[in-house]
């Protein structure tokens, strides 16, 4: 591919070989611009393949690669937006994940309202959801895609499983998680120990562990998941 004269971000995409393979690589340090090490091609916004984009700075030689995004961080080398598959083993070092603080008053205490004591959880933007201030009252968990729109399905393919947590901050009412739904409709779920949820602990920050399997892709959404569930409790 070549490159601009002030050398600015490029999106590219690996060329198909004759065997079908797609093949492609970055290395060097970009001082004289020579530093690709087999074809690329640029793509367009419209072609139906993931964007990716290059920063090349002459004799910097930062080699940060950004997939689905034309922004990325200076301490960060690969940045991709939106869903990846891995399919194989992955092996890191360490892994930080991301976490929803949800800082208002919750749940929803409207009665007019369609999500009356329901939390949203969007699987497609977070798996940690840590409410930081006392619940109002018991609560509905409704897990489903992003809030840009989606299903659980959407986001979820059969034979894929998503572990959640909710961290809850329970008053002395010992409000808790009243009932569990999936894209709307109430879920039944597989409980540790074999006992549902019928109180909440005073005082306290109680953990909720969801483990969400999906299993088929036809009939109702009650006969296209398995849940279980589980509830721990950390003292102030």
């Amino acid at each position: 591919m070549g490159y601009t004269t002030n050398n600015a971000w490029r999106k590219f995409a690996p060329v198909q070989n004759a065997a079908g393979e797609w093949v492609g690589t970055f290395k060097g340090n970009f001082v004289g611009l020579p530093s690709v090490d087999s074809v690329w091609t640029e793509v367009s916004a419209g072609a139906g393949s993931s964007i990716a984009y290059y920063p090349g700075v002459p004799g910097v030689g930062n080699n940060r690669v950004g997939i689905g995004t034309s922004v990325v961080d200076s301490d960060t080398i690969l940045k991709v937006e939106g869903k990846t598959l891995i399919n194989g083993l992955l092996n890191v070092t360490e892994v930080v994940e991301s976490a929803t603080l949800v800082t208002t008053a919750w749940p929803i205490q409207n009665p007019g309202d369609l999500n009356f004591e329901r939390e949203n959880i969007y699987l497609g933007d977070d798996n940690v959801y840590y409410y930081t201030t006392n619940a109002q009252s018991d609560w509905i968990v409704n897990f489903t895609g992003t809030q840009a729109g989606g299903t659980l399905g959407s986001i979820l393919d059969v034979g894929k499983s998503i572990t959640v947590a909710i961290l809850a901050t329970i008053p002395s009412n010992g409000f808790y998680n009243k009932e569990i739904q999936i894209d709307g409709t109430t879920f039944p779920v597989r409980y540790y120990g074999g006992t549902q949820f019928v109180a909440g602990n005073p005082n306290s920050v109680d953990v909720y562990t969801y483990i969400i399997i999906r299993t088929s892709n036809t009939g109702s959404v009650i006969n296209q998941y398995s849940v279980f569930a589980s509830l721990s409790t950390y003292g102030n």
